[in-house]
């Protein structure tokens, strides 16, 4: 063997090693780190383990005519009734969900959401996480109306609550459908 060839085996052999070193120090840096969990210790916080809250916002405008407007919600929608344009019912909707960290993650609700000209349905799915007030996963949607409308809302499990300017605001409770 040459000269040139143990020179260049030896550089070989230290690269190797070096690189050796860099993963293993790392690996048992950051293994403390992944290894503990807010399962161990609920008061541990990792921005290696958070689980990540994220939230999506949108507007639609529909043409709508009071008198009367009903509201059938259900699963995680909250929903908060306030004065708005004549001539328009205006949905806000804003979704919250985490995403990550231990445990099972609720990621993105579902939504269904239909309109016919006088009656809004509203469901929201947080994938078997349902509980109301659960802060992991919910809708909130506030519906700005017409000041004269009269509203009749219901929820199977999340809150319906606001004020309309002239007309009133009725909560009724909740019934399954049936069929």
């Amino acid at each position: 063997m040459s000269m040139r060839s143990n020179v260049r085996t030896a550089w070989i052999a230290v690269g190797g090693t070096l690189t050796a070193l860099t993963v293993s120090g790392i690996a048992l840096a950051v293994w403390p780190e992944v290894s503990r969990t807010q399962a161990d210790d609920p008061s541990y916080d990792s921005s290696l383990l958070a689980p990540a809250r994220l939230s999506e916002t949108s507007v639609r405008d529909y043409t709508f005519l009071p008198p009367d407007l009903v509201v059938l919600a259900s699963g995680q929608a909250d929903v908060t009734v306030v004065p708005g344009r004549t001539g328009q019912l205006s949905l806000k909707r804003e979704l919250v969900w985490t995403e990550g960290g231990p445990g099972p993650s609720s990621g993105r609700p579902d939504l269904s959401e239909s309109w016919n000209g006088r009656t809004l349905r509203i469901h929201v799915d947080c994938h078997g996480r349902d509980e109301p007030g659960d802060p992991a996963c919910q809708g909130r949607y506030t519906l700005s109306v017409p000041v004269t409308t009269d509203v009749t809302a219901t929820t199977d499990s999340g809150t319906v609550s606001g004020r309309t300017a002239q007309g009133e605001l009725r909560i009724l409770p909740y019934r399954r459908r049936q069929g």
